[in-house]
């Protein structure tokens, strides 16, 4: 083939082995951009199944006269209002409580007890016979073929059954299963729509929440006896909650992809100039040869975009999967060699390109580190990445370009400071062995020979250290949390009852039960603050703080005034600090109280305040008033039968223990992408540096030779490419890990409090993750090394000299 055409291919064909790494590349950053937002979204749409998958809703109304009708009009109604989310309805029927020999129990019948009910025994056939739930058969005094009357009528039982889900058990209780006639013989009895979600994915949350809000609106059809419908459930709060964590954690992975991005578009960059720089000389030779620019630049980027398109097809098939990422992969790549291809095409002029590179790296560093200081500087100023407001989340995608642009700031400042290390290495190789000193001096003089795996090494090991610390930090921060919100391991909710009648009894097998009350608005000086009183003696004992704090105890302060400890914000809002005097204002009264303590957080509250409530009664009753019932019972943790015990008093709502911190909120799934990016930016480095590997083998062939005719052995020449290699290797490392501790320092805490609360960030790294992500970068570098100087030690012992004698 004649023509530029067939000149290009055959120039293509002779550069093969360039051109191979170089659509491997390609093919590495397409897959990790492809799998990572393919990751994304199948792991958003696990988290939204899992937010609501112990969530159900229920739908109550009249039963009509004509039940079937009924039925279908709201199944209908539901399962459309709530699409494209697949639910399940499950149809049942009850009655109000009804005598059963001394005890009161609601009879219940219908579809939902034929399929989700595990029997001992059998349901009942007909309507005389009976079922009793398992967990009420003693406290009832039935066993099976026991007869008891019921609505007007005997019945024998004929089993006992159990709920088959445990999202049905407060959704339907634990009546007397009856026939379905005898629940329709009672007065005005009730049907119920129990609706449980199946896959629900994260588009669908929003809809979802939206369906089950209106679900009273949804159902009136279904009102065929205009006594009303009343709506049950968690199923709206679940799936609102989950829809807004979602859309926060999809603004936070604005942070990993960016830095992801960050770090393909620089390797490729960088490895396809090495590349270039490789086939200078066949480009020089071109335009001796008469060759005009327009043709040498055609070749160029036709060849870019050959490898841009069949790499990124080639990564979209080793993952699996095909979405947005393989349009921005393949904008990426072919934009980055196609913009080398574009410089590569210029004719050399003879023009000292050094000091050009001078500027042109120290104007790069500049800009960098500028546009890294204006990024951060917002995110600091906002305080927080994103925030969940009225109308949803709202962010600053400016500010979420700050991590990207650190690391890249890290990355091109560890090349300017590696000068003068290398120089100072230089100095103090100069009385080791001939291959030390060779590899110090190498470096010191011709760094810019090692600008590639120095520049993707230190943005794989900040990468990956900024990721493992985030990791560690956000677990941390969820874990902290968490423990604010649980208070204490047991909590009851009381309802209104007196003081006298909290149920110490009941919960005195557990450890120090402590009686709460709560404030949501206290008056503390011209704030107004959630409150919490307590006989802090006891409360110090088993309250939860983040980061194992203690709760002060207030109980041996020396007072006339009331004691009260306020957390550091509060405190510095009211411009109060210990000692001080204030007119506190909550609990229904107005009281004297003395700042005792300043602390950064309290139980339940995060900010606020906390008084000793045996003192407060003191200062009450000497004007004649009381303090009234607690709002809760706080305790130690205790057995599930003693937790039962505590459930069972009158006056207990609700009784619960804390719950773990959430493996699914935004910080975890935007550590789990960060994750992502720093395999791909080790995995990219690996590329890169044995790219450069590559290229310096084949340029740095005539000083083999040099070297060999001045005498230096082969195995000399080997280890000092080796130290070469491994001392840039190690130097880039430890900068990459030092700036990436610093880019963690300076922008974690703005990214987790994101989530809405504001408890200090502690900096922990997840050690295994991080050493797991610098072992596999340290053993890919290793091998490369080892290979480069296997290949050095051939060359010098090779007699034949080809183009370096030339």
């Amino acid at each position: 083939m004649t023509g530029w055409v067939g000149v290009a291919l055959r120039r293509a064909a002779a550069a093969r082995a360039l051109l191979v790494v170089l659509l491997a590349l390609v093919a590495v950053v397409a897959g990790l951009v492809v799998g990572s937002l393919g990751h994304w979204a199948s792991l958003a749409d696990e988290t939204a199944a899992d937010a609501v998958a112990d969530s159900t809703l229920t739908v109550r109304t009249r039963l009509a006269a004509d039940p079937t009708s009924q039925d279908e009009a709201a199944r209908k109604a539901l399962a459309g209002g709530l699409a494209p989310t697949p639910v399940t309805v499950l149809t049942s029927y009850d009655t109000e409580p009804q005598r059963v020999g001394s005890s009161r129990v609601t009879l219940a019948a219908g579809p939902l007890f034929d399929s989700a009910v595990a029997v001992e025994g059998a349901l009942p056939a007909a309507e005389n016979e009976a079922a009793v739930p398992h967990s009420a058969a003693d406290a009832l005094g039935l066993e099976v073929g026991d007869e008891v009357s019921v609505a007007g009528r005997t019945v024998t039982v004929t089993g006992t059954w159990r709920l088959t889900d445990a999202r049905l058990a407060e959704a339907v209780g634990s009546p007397l299963l009856v026939a379905d006639k005898v629940v329709a013989a009672t007065d005005s009895p009730f049907v119920q729509w129990t609706v449980l979600p199946g896959g629900a994915t994260a588009s669908g949350l929003g809809t979802l929440a939206a369906g089950a809000g209106r679900a009273r609106e949804l159902a009136e059809s279904a009102d065929l006896t205009g006594r009303g419908v009343t709506v049950g459930g968690d199923l709206a709060a679940a799936a609102a909650s989950a829809d807004t964590d979602l859309e926060l954690a999809a603004f936070l992975r604005i942070v990993p992809l960016t830095v992801l991005l960050l770090v393909a578009a620089v390797g490729l960059v960088q490895v396809a100039v090495l590349l270039a720089a490789a086939r200078e000389s066949e480009v020089g030779l071109l335009f001796a040869r008469g060759a005009a620019r327009r043709q040498v630049l055609a070749a160029g980027l036709a060849e870019a975009l050959v490898v841009a398109v069949c790499g990124t097809a080639l990564g979209a098939l080793l993952v699996g999967q095909v979405n947005t990422g393989a349009v921005v992969s393949l904008a990426l790549s072919a934009g980055a060699l196609g913009g080398v291809a574009i410089r590569s095409s210029r004719p050399r002029d003879g023009r000292d390109s050094g000091r050009l590179r001078a500027v042109a790296g120290a104007a790069s560093l500049a800009l960098v580190c500028a546009l890294a200081a204006l990024t951060t500087w917002q995110l600091h100023r906002n305080g927080r990445l994103a925030e969940v407001i009225d109308t949803g989340v709202v962010g600053d995608p400016v500010a979420a370009l700050s991590p990207a642009l650190l690391l890249a700031a890290v990355a091109v400042a560890a090349l300017a400071v590696l000068a003068p290390v290398t120089r100072l290495l230089e100095l103090a190789t100069r009385t080791a062995g001939t291959p030390l000193w060779l590899a110090g001096a190498q470096l010191a003089r011709a760094l810019r020979l090692h600008a590639v795996p120095v520049v993707l090494i230190v943005l794989a090991t900040s990468t990956a250290t900024f990721s493992a610390v985030f990791a560690g930090s956000a677990a941390r921060y969820e874990g902290d949390v968490a423990a604010l919100a649980a208070g204490a391991p047991v909590r009851a909710t009381l309802s209104s009852t007196s003081a006298d009648d909290v149920p110490l009894p009941a919960a005195a097998g557990l450890a120090s039960p402590t009686p709460v009350w709560r404030a949501d608005a206290g008056q503390v000086g011209n704030l107004l603050v959630p409150m919490l009183a307590a006989p802090t003696d006891s409360l110090a004992r088993v309250a939860i703080l983040p980061g194992g704090a203690t709760t002060p105890d207030l109980s041996d302060a020396a007072a006339d005034t009331v004691p009260v400890a306020l957390t550091t914000s509060v405190a510095r809002d009211a411009s109060l600090e210990v000692g001080d005097a204030l007119v506190i204002g909550a609990f229904g009264a107005r009281f004297d109280a003395t700042v005792v303590a300043v602390v950064d957080t309290l139980p339940r509250i995060d900010d606020g305040a906390l008084v000793d409530s045996a003192a407060l009664e003191r200062a009450l009753a000497s004007d004649g008033r009381t303090l009234g019932g607690p709002a809760e019972l706080w305790a130690g943790d205790g057995t599930d039968d003693q937790l039962a015990a505590l459930a069972a008093e009158p006056g207990v709502t609700d009784v619960t223990r804390p719950t773990p911190a959430s493996a699914d909120g935004p910080t975890a799934l935007t550590a789990g992408s960060m994750r992502l990016a720093a395999v791909g930016a080790v995995a990219l480095a690996a590329a890169g540096v044995a790219a450069a590997s590559a290229a310096q083998l084949r340029a740095r062939r005539p000083e083999v030779a040099v070297l060999r005719a001045l005498g230096m052995t082969p195995a000399a020449q080997a280890a000092a490419r080796v130290w070469e290699s491994a001392v840039v290797a190690a130097l880039a490392a430890a900068a990459g890990v030092a700036g990436g501790l610093g880019v963690a320092a300076l922008v974690t805490a703005p990214l987790a409090h994101s989530t809405g609360a504001d408890l200090p960030v502690a900096l922990v790294a997840d050690l295994p993750q991080l050493a797991a992500l610098l072992a596999a970068g340290a053993t890919a570098t290793a091998v490369v090394v080892a290979l480069a100087g296997a290949a050095v030690l051939g060359q010098a012992r090779d007699a034949e000299y080809r183009e370096e004698v030339r």
